[in-house]
């Protein structure tokens, strides 16, 4: 039944006088098929708009609710039943119909908006009872029913509105003035013309005229009971336990609404029993036992008008205490918040009240409350000072502060200030605030960690500045947006021979080479630094060096480094180290050591020379014939000759060791340059190094080579070798040389490095260990017996990189 009351209403609401719909229309309207599906054929126009409407059926059934429907209907019904029990009366020549059943529509209107009101008019027949009630009113009962209706649809709409926007103008008796006045209008109008059109085929007794005193006595009747029906409606929305039947939200401000309103009707029917009794006894001279007659017009008025405006006070306090209890929960709401805070707050907060003693012409403070961090801070108890004056609770190392306590309270001024208090070994910060003129608020917070804090941050920043302004470094700190030094130490001073602000007030370029825009030296060095600072923009540290020159003219050569601060802003730390010097020391270290070389070089080849000599001697004796004694002799000569000569060798290369300095070699390269000379035919060969760069000696490649060697003198059944590296955990890298071959007994790992001239390689293998360890390189031999050799070479973190251009 609902649904088909359902279906009926909304098909009501979607009924459009639709001229010439044509198939651009339906095109718009029809729903897109799924797919599959064969569109229907004949009549588009008509079949496209009711299956349209029917869309919209089903849309407009999710926007109503079954129980509001149903409760719309009922109370519909009890509107149309109600009117058939009005009170009726004759006031000659006129009988008047009292109708107060308007408020049950009127309340579904009010409580679900206006499709709900429309349903309560229709199909809870609200709206047609003029047809069973005045049926000789003909058509003209007609206007009354379209009148009616609009009235619940209006106040419905009226509440959808006052749903979204509070506005006054909305509420239902201030709503009611300008519908009032356009159903009087419609009314005055339009009435009398429908009963000129009276008689109807189905009432031949239907009157055809009306006064014009007649209608507007019907229209000011009307619109006093549209007002006190609406009066009632409005007030039985208020008792919760209508709303609670009706399915609408119930506040808990509202628990009294009900006894509220039925206490204001009860006093409404008192007065107009009394005032009936009064009238009856005193006026009219009839006893009480006479009774009430309710067939008397006048207390039948008086009672219909009595009982509404009762409804009408109730609401009115209902309302009143409604607001009343909501500010009243607002307000225990605020002081549950407040008392949380107050409660469990960090802050200790302490509530006084002045205390003037007149006897001694002084003043000072009561204590009314703490909270519990109060306690916690001075350790003390609430119980103990609550309702005490302060010079009594509080100890001599507070006193000073007592009399800056009131002297900012007087002023009612709002201040705080540090305090360290001794006694209970903490610093606070104490705010003092006025409550009005009685007293103030004090809220201490306890400030000790962050002052230590601070005390140690002072401290740390001040070794940093004296480690900064003491360093043997010139350090400058750059803002690289505005290319201006914003810091610089002592060093800095004298390194360009000039004052701490002269140079904040130059610009970088300023202490460049050759400082002319057009200069080759200039703009290398300002290309240069510029580029530096963006790699320590990134978040590189960068190591380079570059030559500046100072306020008195003079170019010093120095080690640069660039490392981005934390912070705000794109600031670079630059730290210059003079290095003139040390170059001289090493390019005269480097002379005296060329030098020697070449004083080495001679003095082994003389010697070398005369051995030879020697041992050319030593043959032509031989040659001579002599006796065995004398050539077991000369034997053991030769042998120690030659034995001279692996020295003066030895010697010859171990001189060349640090001769030039350490540089960037692709390894990959540098094996290949060193097999390039050797017969390897037989040896597979596996290299897997991903283009990695050492910084070692030059004779890496004669290291390799001399492992390579090593391979195939001493393993004569080795087939492959392999070079490859891996990176440990702690950054450093291994480099690892294999091979297949017999490999090398535990007991000789560690003396094939010793300077053995006996061992074969021994030699060898002592210089490689010599030549690497120059840039900090390690190498030991790992391998398994009777399974192959395998030298791990151990470079240490900044001694190896991955990049095309790590020689430069």
């Amino acid at each position: 039944m609902v649904s088909r009351v359902l279906d009926l209403t909304i098909i009501l609401s979607c009924i459009r006088i639709t001229a010439g719909q044509k198939n651009q229309q339906v095109k718009h309207t029809v729903p897109t098929l799924p797919a599959g599906t064969k569109p229907a054929t004949g009549l588009p126009g008509f079949f496209g708009t009711l299956r349209f409407e029917t869309d919209c059926i089903k849309g407009m059934r999710r926007m109503l609710e079954k129980r509001k429907v149903v409760f719309s209907i009922i109370l519909g019904l009890a509107g149309f039943i109600g009117a058939f029990f009005s009170f009726q009366f004759d006031i000659a020549p006129l009988t008047i119909s009292l109708i107060w059943s308007y408020c049950f529509p009127l309340a579904a209107a009010l409580a679900y908006g206006r499709n709900y009101g429309c349903i309560a008019g229709l199909f809870g027949l609200a709206a047609f009872f003029p047809i069973f009630l005045w049926p000789s009113n003909g058509w003209g009962y007609g206007i009354t029913v379209a009148l009616l209706l609009l009235w619940f649809i209006w106040h419905g709409y009226c509440r959808d509105i006052r749903n979204d926007k509070k506005r006054l103008w909305y509420h239902p008796l201030i709503a009611q003035v300008p519908y009032a006045l356009f159903y009087g209008l419609i009314t005055y109008l339009v009435y009398p013309f429908a009963l000129s059109c009276n008689p109807p085929f189905w009432q031949d007794t239907a009157v055809t005229s009306i006064s014009s005193e007649l209608l507007v006595s019907m229209i000011i009747m009307a619109t006093i009971m549209m007002y006190l029906n609406l009066i009632i409606a409005d007030t039985m929305l208020l008792v919760p336990v209508i709303r609670k039947i009706l399915g609408l939200p119930v506040r808990n401000e509202s628990r009294n609404n009900g006894v509220i309103i039925l206490l204001s009707i009860g006093i409404a029917i008192v007065i107009w029993a009394a005032i009936v009794a009064y009238t009856q006894t005193l006026v009219m001279m009839k006893f009480p036992q006479a009774g009430i007659d309710l067939s008397d017009p006048y207390y039948l008025l008086s009672f219909i008008i009595l009982v509404p405006s009762g409804c009408l006070v109730g609401g009115i306090l209902a309302r009143y205490f409604e607001s009343r209890y909501e500010i009243e929960d607002q307000l225990r709401k605020s002081e549950e918040k407040f008392r949380s805070l107050y409660n469990h707050m960090t802050e200790g907060v302490a509530l006084h009240a002045f205390v003037y003693d007149t006897a001694k012409g002084g003043i000072n403070y009561r204590i009314l409350d703490i909270n519990p961090s109060f306690e916690a801070i001075f350790n003390l108890k609430r119980s103990d000072v609550i309702n005490r004056i302060a010079t009594d609770v509080f100890t001599r190392d507070l006193q000073p502060y007592h009399e800056m306590v009131l002297l900012m309270a007087e002023k009612h001024i709002p201040t705080s200030f540090e305090a360290s208090i001794p006694d209970v070994g903490k610093t606070l910060l104490i705010s003092v605030s006025p409550l009005g003129k009685e007293g103030f608020a004090t809220i201490c917070t306890d400030i000790t960690e962050r002052k230590r804090f601070e005390t140690a941050l002072i401290q740390s920043e001040e070794k940093c500045r004296i480690l900064v302004e003491h360093a043997p470094e010139a350090i400058l700190v750059i803002e690289i947006d505005t290319k201006r030094f914003i810091d610089a130490n002592i060093q800095a001073e004298r390194l360009f021979a000039c004052s701490r602000e002269e140079i904040l007030q130059s610009a970088p370029e300023e202490f460049y080479p050759h400082y002319e825009e057009d200069d080759p030296a200039y703009l290398l060095c300002k290309e240069k630094m510029s580029l530096c600072s963006r790699q320590a923009l990134s978040g590189e540290e960068i190591v380079t060096e570059q030559t500046f020159r100072n306020k008195a003219g003079e170019e010093i050569l120095c080690e640069v480094r660039l490392v981005r601060l934390p912070g705000p802003g794109n600031r670079v730390r630059i730290s210059l180290t003079d290095i003139s010097e040390r170059i001289r020391i090493a390019e005269g270290f480097a002379q005296a050591t060329k030098k020697l070389n070449l004083l080495s070089t001679i003095t082994c080849n003389d010697i070398q020379n005369s051995i030879y000599g020697l041992y050319a001697y030593i043959e032509l004796q031989q040659d001579h014939g002599l006796d065995d004694l004398h050539s077991s002799l000369i034997q053991k000569e030769i042998n120690l000759i030659n034995k001279t000569l692996k020295i003066l060798n030895f010697a010859r290369n171990y001189q060349d060791l640090g001769l030039k300095p350490p540089l960037w070699q692709n390894v990959t390269h540098v094996f290949l340059y060193a097999i390039s000379h050797m017969d390897v035919s037989r040896l597979s060969r596996k290299v897997h190094l991903d283009n990695l760069y050492l910084f070692a000696d030059p004779l890496l490649e004669k290291i390799l080579a001399s492992l390579v060697e090593n391979v195939l003198v001493h393993a004569p059944s080795a087939t492959g070798i392999q070079l490859t590296y891996r990176i440990c955990p702690d950054k450093t890298m291994q480099v690892l040389f294999a091979d297949d071959g017999p490999g090398i007994p535990d007991d000789l790992k560690e003396s094939i490095f010793e300077r053995n001239l006996e061992i074969k390689g021994g030699m060898s293998l002592f210089l490689t260990r010599e030549m690497l360890s120059i840039t900090g390189i390690s190498i030991v031999e790992k391998g398994i017996y009777k399974e192959g050799t395998r030298f791990i070479m151990t470079v240490p973190r900044g001694g190896y990189r991955f990049s095309e251009d790590a020689d430069l």
